[in-house]
C-alpha cells in the first residue's frame, strides 16, 4: 500500500458515502478478479475470509475459544 493508493481509496470511499479506513483499500477486487480468473481452470470456487476483533486483537486462544472472533465470508464462483 502507497500513500498515493490509499488517498485514492479514501477519495473512493467518500465518494460513495463508504467509512474512510487507514488500513485498507477501498475497492478491493484487483487482486480478487485477477486470482478468480487465474483459478478459473483448476478450483470451482474461492471463499473470501474477512476477520474482525473485538476489543483489539486477541490471543489465538482468545479468539478461538473465547468468542473474540467475527469472521465474514464471501463465495465467488469461477468461471472463466
Amino acid at each position: 500500500m502507497t500513500p498515493k493508493k490509499l488517498e485514492a481509496a479514501q477519495e473512493f470511499a467518500r465518494s460513495r458515502n463508504l467509512p474512510v479506513l487507514n488500513n485498507v483499500l477501498i475497492p478491493r477486487t484487483k487482486g480478487f478478479v485477477f486470482l478468480r480468473h487465474s483459478l478459473a481452470t483448476s478450483v470451482k470456487a474461492v471463499y473470501d475470509v474477512t476477520n474482525t476483533f473485538v476489543g483489539g486483537v486477541p490471543l489465538l486462544q482468545d479468539a478461538l475459544f473465547k468468542g473474540k472472533l467475527r469472521c465474514g465470508t464471501g463465495r465467488s464462483m469461477c468461471w472463466p
